[in-house]
């Protein structure tokens, strides 16, 4: 029964996720990373799908083994939630909405340059080469 929920999770939020990655101001990547948590432990095929997926899959894989985030993923998160704040507070006339949304964005910047940045292994190779 318990994997049983936690497969229907899974398959809820990857697809919430999924949106996450074409909705402008719906985050994705947490959606799948809490996906790729619920398949850990209800589907083994699943699980594998989500960290070999060439879209998102690199990402996945590297929170799952040390909760870290490439450079570009960094970048990337960033600007969106930027965007995505800035374009409702241009949008939203509440004068206690603009600080709050402004806030967030802040936070958020905050949690994702804390986050340990992962050196992609291409970006490794790339190096090697250069010192050969």
């Amino acid at each position: 029964m318990t994997r049983l929920v936690f497969l229907i999770a899974g398959l809820i939020l990857t697809g919430i996720g999924i949106l996450g990655v074409v909705l402008p101001g719906l985050p994705g990547t947490i959606f799948l990373i809490l996906a790729l948590h619920c398949f850990s432990r209800s589907h083994e095929g699943l699980h594998r799908w989500m960290t070999t997926n060439r879209l998102f899959g690199e990402t996945l894989r590297n929170w799952e083994r040390d909760k870290s985030m490439s450079k570009r993923t960094k970048v990337i998160a960033i600007s969106l939630i930027w965007i995505a704040i800035l374009s409702a507070v241009i949008r939203t006339p509440s004068p206690w909405a603009s600080p709050i949304s402004i806030c967030v964005a802040i936070a958020l910047t905050i949690y994702l340059v804390k986050v340990k940045t992962t050196v992609s292994s291409d970006h490794g190779a790339h190096e090697n080469q250069k010192a050969a």
